[in-house]
């Protein structure tokens, strides 16, 4: 196994924050988060400072009730998917996307879900982030939370807001990645001769 080191691979900010872009929409018991092409700068990309635009794209169900401790803390699990594209309707370059399952908990005017990989289900896709190994972790959080979170009919009620993200993952070392290289490398020479002495 090549060894890695974890760390940041992506961090966004949305780029217009006058206006909450971000939705949460209730109906009856289910709670479905959607943001749909919302203008992002990526800060950070690769490991590397960046001032990249893409649209960021989110959906996602809540699979569990929610649930409210004595200090009025919410808890509730969500299943979804994510893109960070440069182009609308997911086109053009993926800076980053995948799918997660885990659980979204705040109060008042703010919102975080997470999720991690071990311990829950998180993959992760990029067309310009190298190979993304486990573990892997995102985290997303919802600010200026209008109206103030609450729950209704067992689920969180429907509000807007803003939305940053943090994704992070730990990717091979460059000396890994070498040697790996180095090993498939002696392997195709060795099937070529092989193959030579098979014919002869």
């Amino acid at each position: 196994m090549c060894d890695a080191r974890a760390g940041t691979i992506l961090v966004f900010g949305q780029t217009n924050t006058v206006t909450p872009q971000f939705s949460a929409l209730r109906s009856g018991s289910s709670t479905t988060l959607s943001a749909a092409d919302i203008g992002v700068t990526i800060t950070n990309l690769g490991g590397v400072p960046s001032a990249t635009p893409a649209l960021f794209t989110l959906s996602a169900t809540n699979v569990t009730p929610a649930t409210v401790d004595a200090t009025g803390h919410i808890t509730e699990n969500f299943a979804g998917t994510f893109s960070i594209f440069s182009g609308a309707g997911q086109t053009g370059t993926n800076y980053l996307s995948g799918t997660f399952s885990d659980t979204a908990f705040g109060q008042g005017t703010a919102l975080t879900l997470s999720a991690s990989f071990p311990g829950s289900l998180l993959s992760f896709t990029s067309d310009v982030i190298g190979a993304l190994l486990p573990p892997r972790g995102m985290s997303l959080a919802f600010t200026d939370v209008t109206p103030g979170l609450s729950v209704v009919d067992g689920t969180l009620d429907s509000f807007n807001s803003n939305v940053a993200g943090n994704f992070s993952a730990a990717v091979p070392e460059p000396t890994s990645v070498a040697l790996l290289g180095i090993g498939l490398s002696g392997l195709f020479a060795f099937r070529r001769f092989f193959r030579r002495i098979s014919v002869a």
